[in-house]
């Protein structure tokens, strides 16, 4: 909690997740969910990825209502960010853009409503392993010429 850097606090939510305890992954999602009352829509969308990044169903909870706003980019946003998060207690509002007058949005909302199908309505409540590593930066590889010993 005393960390500056928002995505080293939500790397550590992540791995306390992971081993189950979701406190600082909710406290987080929160926190990053505080953009999405703005008025400006690029505010709401850097929101709505960062609670993406989460790969946290209670990230999805609050991304849901955006799907209703009246910003395209922020809809999107919002589709995406319940493909990362959501699970099938989300698909009824997703299908709900079926008939969106923009075809990028209906595009979009039946590729994320197929992908929310094949979770239970309990999928990403706790974080896994690869969810996590999904947005960790990969890690630079040793030269070459490098030996194990130094």
């Amino acid at each position: 909690l005393e960390q500056d850097d928002p995505a080293f606090r939500r790397v550590l939510a992540q791995v306390a997740s992971l081993r189950g305890d979701n406190r600082l992954i909710e406290l987080h999602v929160a926190e990053a969910g505080a953009g999405l009352r703005s008025t400006v829509a690029a505010d709401r969308q850097r929101a709505l990825v960062e609670l993406a990044r989460t790969r946290h169903a209670a990230a999805a909870d609050l991304a849901a209502p955006l799907l209703a706003d009246r910003d395209t980019g922020v809809v999107l946003d919002a589709l995406l960010a319940l493909r990362a998060t959501g699970n099938q207690r989300h698909l009824p509002q997703v299908q709900g853009l079926l008939q969106h007058p923009d075809e990028a949005v209906r595009w979009l909302a039946r590729d994320v409503a197929t992908d929310l199908r094949r979770l239970s309505d309990q999928a990403r409540t706790r974080i896994a392993d690869s969810e996590l590593s999904a947005e960790l930066p990969p890690l630079p590889l040793p030269p070459a010429n490098c030996s194990a010993t130094g």
